[in-house]
């Protein structure tokens, strides 16, 4: 493997192959905000992965909200989310966790590196476990 291409809105963004495996991309209002990962071989190119997308809301979208987030010692911990939809997405549009939260406080193991955390569809937030 020779590292990844990333996409924003179909476009590609970096201008050599990334060999980490978190990337920060500026998200725009005048954009779609949706990204997409290849992974480079010596013997070509894959197949777009699944589309991550950031849509409307922001950061101050979470904040409005009762809902905490924090990234913390290999865990993503979120309080004041019992009985909502929590999605957790890698910054290659994996999809880390996707549950409805039994608990008023969560904790999801993840790995160094920054995720994005959507609440009930609405409210997303980035978050940075180190």
């Amino acid at each position: 493997m020779l590292g990844y291409n990333i996409f924003k809105d179909g476009q590609k963004i970096n201008e050599s192959y990334v060999t980490e495996t978190t990337f920060e991309a500026p998200l725009s209002a005048d954009s779609d905000n949706k990204f997409n990962v290849t992974v480079v071989y010596n013997e070509g190119e894959s197949l777009f992965s699944n589309t991550a997308s950031v849509g409307d809301v922001s950061i101050e979208d979470m904040n409005s909200t009762d809902v905490k987030v924090y990234g913390q010692d290999s865990y993503i911990k979120i309080e004041n989310v019992a009985n909502r939809m929590v999605s957790v997405y890698s910054i290659d549009g994996r999809v880390v966790c996707n549950m409805k939260a039994t608990d008023d406080n969560i904790m999801i193991p993840a790995n160094l590196g920054v995720y994005i955390v959507k609440i009930d569809n609405a409210a997303v937030c980035k978050v940075i476990v180190r």
